[in-house]
């Protein structure tokens, strides 16, 4: 008995036609992205007669071509990949980025906590339209209420980073807006259901 597995690394050694079709936006795209790096370093060999500056784009470009390679490859199959990718690639990006400034300021002990409070609050995001695929506003909401939290940790790590106070005035306007949005997709939801 044979069993078919849907699972990217099967559908990459075994495209098939189907699969075919569905890797040339995924080649196009990296060849997009690889030109992009490759001219920036050549602009940059030429300019300064080494690598410098080209260094930064290429390392970005990198981050975005793992990221999103999942997801232009597979679509909605690939938004898990995509954001298993960010998920193990944004520290690692954050210290590259550390070593081609040279000691010039850090990035990591303000960057590397943003990281991590930003990739949980998309993967709660992305659980709750999992959860909610049938009731995408019920998800919105959701989603919206959830930020609140977010954004108040982000600030309260700040604070503790810098020194600077945890909440002003814009933030209390944003947790506002967010509950407002989040009130009127409960609304959609309701009167859709």
């Amino acid at each position: 008995m044979r069993f078919h597995h849907a699972d990217p690394l099967n559908s990459a050694i075994n495209p098939g036609k189907a699969g075919a079709g569905k890797q040339r936006p995924a080649l196009l795209f990296s060849l997009l992205l690889l030109i992009g790096m490759l001219v920036s370093m050549v602009c940059d060999l030429s300019i300064s007669g080494r690598l410098t500056w080209s260094l930064f784009p290429a390392l970005s470009i990198l981050l975005v071509w793992l990221v999103f390679f999942p997801v232009v490859l597979y679509g909605q199959r690939g938004i898990f990949w995509g954001l298993l990718a960010l998920s193990l690639s944004l520290l690692p990006f954050l210290y590259g980025l550390d070593l081609l400034i040279q000691g010039h300021a850090s990035i990591l002990p303000a960057g590397g906590r943003m990281a991590v409070i930003g990739a949980a609050f998309l993967w709660i995001v992305f659980a709750l339209f999992r959860f909610w695929r049938n009731r995408k506003l019920l998800a919105v909401a959701v989603s919206c209420l959830t930020a609140i939290p977010g954004c108040a940790a982000v600030n309260l790590t700040l604070s503790g980073i810098l020194g600077c106070p945890v909440l002003d005035r814009w933030d209390l306007l944003s947790f506002l807006v967010l509950a407002t949005l989040s009130a009127l997709f409960f609304l959609l939801d309701l009167r859709a259901r």
